[in-house]
Formats: structure tokens, sequence, C-alpha cells
């Protein structure tokens, strides 16, 4: 069975709704872009990890879904966590360099 991607409104849709969370207490926080994981991973079928690191010291991470890539052998059992490690390649290029940034202008 192949799975629709969504992404646009879901997406944005999600991200708005933790945008409005930030100055929440961190479990909130963290709940909600554990919702937002967990919502993108429904929709694409996709495991994903996602990082937040703010001024004030809050750090944590959250991740979803399948460890392998659909239709290939399993690589591990369960699911991403946030200790997870991912091979990433061009893609990932202007979220380095965006945090480089900010660290320079720290």
């Amino acid at each position: 069975m192949a799975r629709r991607r969504q992404s646009g409104p879901l997406t944005a849709a999600s991200w708005a709704a933790v945008t409005g969370l930030i100055g929440a207490t961190p479990s909130v926080l963290q709940r909600q872009m554990q919702a937002v994981v967990d919502n993108a991973v429904a929709a694409t079928g996709f495991g994903m990890a996602v990082g937040y690191a703010d001024d004030e010291g809050l750090r944590f991470g959250v991740g979803g879904g399948p460890r392998t890539t659909i239709g290939l052998p399993p690589v591990a059992p369960g699911t991403v966590t946030s200790e997870d490690t991912f091979v990433l390649g061009s893609g990932s290029k202007p979220y380095t360099a965006a945090a480089i940034l900010r660290l320079v202008d720290a």
C-alpha cells in the first residue's frame, strides 16, 4: 500500500502550533513537538527526529517512525528516538550554515 505524502498545510499548521507555545513550560513544548513529529510520521511513513535548543539553555529532542526505509530490510528494531543518528547529505548544508551563523552571532 502506497502512502500519500502530505506537506504544506500539515507542516504549516503543526509548526504554527509549536511556535505558538514558545515561552511555554518545557514539558508542554516538548509534548507539542512530539505531536508534530508523530503527525508527520503518520502522514509520510518516514522516521524523523527533531532537536530543540534555545538561548535559555532548554535543549531536548523528539523522534518517531520506523528506523528503516519502507521496503528495505530492518536495520534496527523499534522506532526512532532522539538518540538515533542519521546520515545527512547535501540537503543538510543550509541547516548547518544557519546553525554556524547563529553561533557566530552569539
